[in-house]
């Protein structure tokens, strides 16, 4: 763990993060889950986080960390790709920490924070419901 933020151990990239299943998809999966226990059938991430909102199921300003966290992550992702474009590589999604400010360190900190919490909240919230 950095913080935490859980690095891959291992394997093909080891000491990266995947920043699309470690990250942008843990935010898509807890929009996706909060509008479907809400009730309410929304296409993309944006409109399910603010109908959340508005049903009562996040907060909005959990709302607004959870869409801060997407874009940061999406832009972190795009970035990373873009570096390895212009060196000739493959683009993929696994980021070596080092590739960071200290500043991107720690919002990318904070991001994860939000996201484990919001998944604790929403774990004891519906421990008994059956999606």
């Amino acid at each position: 763990m950095f913080g935490n933020i859980t690095l891959i151990k291992g394997g093909d990239k080891p000491s990266t993060i995947d920043l699309k299943h470690s990250g942008i998809v843990l935010v898509v999966d807890l929009a996706r889950i909060n509008v479907l226990v809400a009730g309410v059938s929304v296409a993309n991430t944006h409109d399910r986080l603010e109908v959340s909102a508005n049903a009562g199921e996040v907060n909005e300003q959990s709302a607004r960390d959870l869409l801060d966290a997407l874009k940061f992550l999406g832009k972190l992702r795009i970035a990373h790709q873009a570096r390895q474009t212009a060196q000739g590589q493959a683009p993929d999604n696994f980021l070596a920490l080092d590739e960071l400010s200290k500043f991107e360190r720690s919002r990318l900190k904070d991001v994860f924070g939000v996201v484990q919490t919001l998944q604790g909240v929403l774990r004891g919230r519906n421990s008994g419901r059956r999606l």
